[in-house]
């Protein structure tokens, strides 16, 4: 059932190291991005007002969406409005970094509308938890932080930090910058919270 698979989504330029087993599909940029690496497309998917590519694109793209230049939503919002119905989980690449509006914009899916995303870049892995108990994994980022989406409760265990039933609300920012200490913490929460696994950049 394709509803409980993954998919990759190119939002823009990006390291292409990654699981070439995973449908992928390309938004605008980052659809010329997986063109040029002959990389196959579930979707492409934008108004391609930023990549001229659209033959190239096409020959790899088993559909393909030409969305107007004017419209309400980002092609980003658009490509994850189609993928949410028929994937589990999305995982975004090159959607950070590159111009700010953008970027909040994009974040925006996880704070607002609390999708099943989780976003990466060269030093960035950010995700949404909502109430549960978890076990975060390393994975190679040294920090982690805790955003409150809302006023909630948060046990960390595992962290040079930890904290056992800290009531917090959006206005709090001290849980900034944790580390992990081995390969994997303890989390229980009420209420949301924005996790961003993070590396200095080099």
């Amino acid at each position: 059932q394709s509803f409980m698979r993954s998919v990759i989504i190119a939002a823009g330029l990006f390291n292409s190291d990654f699981d070439t087993d995973i449908d992928l599909i390309g938004v605008d940029a980052g659809a010329g991005y997986l063109a040029r690496n002959g990389k196959t497309m579930r979707l492409a998917i934008g108004d391609f007002d930023s990549d001229h590519e659209l033959e190239l694109i096409s020959k790899y793209a088993q559909e393909m969406i030409v969305l107007d230049q004017r419209k309400d939503d980002t092609d980003l919002e658009a490509a994850v409005n189609w993928a949410k119905s028929r994937y589990s989980k999305m995982i975004v690449i090159g959607a950070l970094g590159g111009r700010l509006d953008h970027e909040f914009a994009a974040l925006s899916l996880l704070t607002i509308r609390n999708l099943p995303i989780e976003f990466y870049n060269y030093h960035n892995k950010i995700y949404r938890l909502n109430q549960g108990e978890y076990t975060i994994q390393k994975d190679g980022y040294r920090f982690i932080s805790f955003f409150p989406l809302s006023e909630g409760i948060i046990t960390l265990e595992g962290v040079s930090y930890p904290l056992k039933e800290r009531k917090v609300v959006p206005n709090d920012l001290y849980l900034v910058s944790n580390e992990i200490l081995g390969e994997e913490a303890k989390v229980k929460i009420e209420g949301s919270f924005l996790v961003i696994q993070s590396n200095d950049q080099k």
